[in-house]
């Protein structure tokens, strides 16, 4: 990556802000409604199937809209992640339990994180879970607040935590959201604090294999307001920056690749996930969820699992 250049020195096309050693290839394909309400999650199963919560309701659909599934449960799930064998993972933030559904529907709990509570949660490749977790649903904390990411085995062992800074004393998080692994092991998580009532931002925390901080990102010029994150198989990680309507891209040691404006998307970006090379980007501000065909290479790039 072209560290040394500035952004005047940066091309420009309708979709990608790009470094000279960036070749970008977006294509838009379809767009359809899952609901009237944000789409706040979706799940990619595959490239023309998703998870996806909208209007209240978690649901699988299919990349023309329809409805193939929905979730029963007795709790909103507010996130949830699925497996390649079809088992979906969610938390219940009630409860404070972490619930599988199998393939055949039917809902059990794993285990309990009380008294904390669990929000957002995701799979790692080696079958561990990534779990969110919090003492209170608040923005604010005081000294005895807990705020952290807790990677668990499926019995609810805790395997490691991630919660502060590299003193080893200090709070890392204020609301821990969207925890990914990345194609190198390392774990990607966003904070997101509340500047005023009702105005956010955030920083992309990157965590090495021994739960070290290894960078943050907190954005470019200006305001910042990350609200998802997922990775592709070669290492770029994808942001949504809903203030901004836009994708941040960095690598995996956060250092900025690009800027991704999909046009034709007009309203505020929320969820994102990715399936090979096809990106689905749902809306904050109502159901739609537009389907684009994206492939990102480095010219001279090879990936180093180690590259920490």
């Amino acid at each position: 990556m072209a560290e040394s250049k500035t952004f005047s020195e940066q091309k420009s096309l309708n979709t990608c802000t790009y470094y000279e050693d960036i070749e970008v290839d977006v294509k838009y394909e379809k767009e359809f409604n899952v609901g009237d309400s944000r789409t706040s999650t979706i799940c990619l199963i595959s490239e023309t199937e998703a998870w996806v919560r909208s209007d209240k309701l978690n649901k699988l659909v299919n990349d023309s809209g329809n409805m193939k599934r929905s979730l029963d449960s007795k709790c909103l799930l507010f996130h949830f992640a699925v497996s390649e064998n079809g088992i979906t993972y969610f938390c219940d933030p009630d409860d404070k339990d972490v619930i599988q559904i199998d393939k055949k529907g039917e809902i059990g709990a794993l285990f309990s994180v009380t008294p904390l509570i669990p929000s957002y949660i995701n799979l790692t490749r080696s079958g561990d879970l990534l779990i969110t977790l919090e003492d209170e649903d608040s923005y604010v904390r005081n000294s005895s607040s807990r705020r952290l990411v807790r990677r668990t085995s499926m019995t609810g062992e805790a395997l490691m935590e991630y919660e502060y800074d590299s003193d080893g004393k200090t709070p890392l998080f204020c609301r821990p959201m969207r925890p990914i692994e990345h194609v190198n092991g390392n774990i990607c998580v966003i904070n997101q604090y509340e500047q005023e009532p009702d105005i956010y931002s955030g920083t992309i925390y990157g965590f090495d294999s021994r739960g070290k901080i290894n960078f943050k990102y907190s954005g470019i010029d200006g305001d910042f307001n990350p609200v998802d994150i997922c990775c592709d198989t070669v290492g770029n990680i994808f942001i949504s920056d809903c203030i901004n309507k836009q994708i941040h891209i960095i690598d995996l040691k956060g250092r900025f690749v690009c800027f991704l404006t999909l046009e034709p998307f007009k309203e505020r970006l929320l969820a994102i996930s990715m399936y090979d090379s096809k990106l689905w980007v749902g809306s904050y501000d109502s159901g739609l969820i537009k389907v684009f065909q994206f492939k990102l290479s480095r010219k001279n790039y090879v990936l180093n699992r180690n590259d920490n």
